[in-house]
């Protein structure tokens, strides 16, 4: 079959999705990899696709992927790489269009915790017929780290690229911030739907605790050889960090370093309420979350009930110096069993392979010429010959970020496929369809 996988963060999904692509390819599938800003639907009908893999689908911005699968009888699935929240917001892991069940468009869905599941199975208008398209098949974004041949890959480039000290700790800030430029041409829709004006007000706040409290750390707990490393959220495109934390012993990473590699060379993690602290939690890391008084029980996530949580520098200080020798929030890892085999992502490709494409799906037809031309400049963007540009107008914007991301492409394929082909052989050899 034609699958294209779509994806929307270039830093969080694309590498997962690749893995994804080789264990397809050594399927006998024809895969490719699109950009949701990069007129994936146009695409798609260019390939004539029969299996159109998806993120997550609530947003307004991006239903269109369902509507166009339904309109042209194309199978869809939904690949979420966001499968945690407060249980009051299940129910956008199940809508798209911000309001719409999935389950009226989608062939199936992976579902990766036991408690949204439970959610699903219950749910009064969710059709009983259609319940079993939600698949509980563990979290694809988990696998890279899982697997220890594939979480090493970046390890030494990361490495390289910050000229991280041999001695000395290494502490991780994870932003979760959204500020300037993250928001810009989301609909009013989808703002309202998330609730924006707390949200903002919650993040205004938050910055302030966190920023006071990290420039105690640097200021005053720090040894020598030490340094703060701050990976700030894909959509961030201030310069906040930049500015606030221009010091010697701090490192404002790039947008575009993947967050696995920051963890594996962290000895202590700081975040928010970011869902990389999962990715550290396995990887038996010291995480720390950093939330006011005001909003400690208000805003807890379901992966975040264990998480050691602190208001103060004082309280941040006391805990460094005596972590647990087990991390509590290890426990939390409890609502992706019996998943956690770093398998995940070849269960969602089995289940893609035992797709068949529909009987009444639209051929879309192109003049041969147009077909192949329009091919041929795709290609040139994949193997990195052409690059995106855009105007100096438009920087600090998400949509600037989007564009520059995507120069990153052909580099991270040629650093990841030789591994991914390697493991998809592996993996298919000891595991017959």
């Amino acid at each position: 079959m034609k699958v294209l996988l779509q994806y929307d963060n270039f830093i969080r999904d694309y590498r997962g999705l690749l893995l994804l692509k080789a264990l397809l390819d050594e399927m006998g599938h024809k895969v490719w990899l699109r950009a949701t800003w990069n007129k994936p639907l146009k695409f798609a009908e260019l390939i004539d696709i029969d299996v159109l893999v998806v993120g997550q689908i609530a947003e307004n911005a991006t239903f269109r992927a369902g509507e166009f699968a339904k309109m042209n009888n194309v199978r869809l699935v939904i690949n979420s790489t966001e499968n945690v929240t407060v249980p009051e917001k299940f129910e956008l892991f199940i809508t798209y269009n911000t309001t719409q069940l999935n389950d009226e468009i989608i062939d199936f869905q992976t579902i990766a915790t036991k408690d949204l599941y439970q959610y699903i199975v219950e749910h009064p208008k969710i059709k009983t017929e259609n319940k079993g398209k939600y698949k509980y098949l563990g979290f694809p974004r988990l696998d890279l780290t899982l697997t220890k041949s594939l979480r090493s890959i970046e390890h030494n480039i990361f490495r390289k690229k910050y000229k991280l000290p041999e001695g000395g700790r290494v502490f991780l800030f994870i932003s979760s911030f959204l500020l300037e430029g993250a928001f810009k041409g989301v609909p009013q829709k989808d703002l309202d739907k998330w609730n924006y004006s707390e949200f903002i007000t919650r993040t205004d706040e938050l910055l302030q605790l966190t920023t006071q409290i990290l420039k105690r750390l640097v200021n005053e707990t720090f040894k020598e050889g030490d340094v703060l490393l701050i990976k700030k959220h894909p959509w961030d495109c201030s310069d906040y960090f930049d500015i606030t934390f221009n010091s010697f012993n701090c490192k404002v990473l790039s947008n575009a370093d993947y967050i696995l590699s920051c963890i594996t060379n962290s000895d202590f993690i700081l975040h928010t309420y970011s869902t990389a602290a999962i990715e550290a939690w396995i990887l038996g890391k010291a995480t720390i979350s950093i939330n006011s008084e005001k909003y400690k029980d208000s805003y807890l996530l379901n992966h975040m009930v264990n998480e050691l949580t602190i208001s103060s520098y004082e309280e941040l200080d006391r805990l460094i110096k005596n972590y647990p020798e087990t991390n509590p929030s290890v426990a939390s890892l409890d609502i992706f069993n019996p998943h956690l085999d770093g398998l995940a992502t070849f269960r969602l490709a089995s289940e893609i392979h035992n797709l068949k494409p529909h009987p009444d799906k639209r051929v879309f037809n192109y003049r041969l010429r147009s077909k192949w031309k329009a091919r041929f400049k795709y290609w040139l963007y994949d193997k990195g010959f052409m690059k995106f540009e855009m105007d100096k107008v438009q920087r600090n914007t998400k949509s600037y970020d989007f564009y520059q991301w995507e120069n990153e492409r052909s580099s991270v394929n040629k650093i990841y496929t030789p591994y991914f082909r390697e493991y998809a052989r592996k993996i298919l050899s000891k595991k017959l369809l």
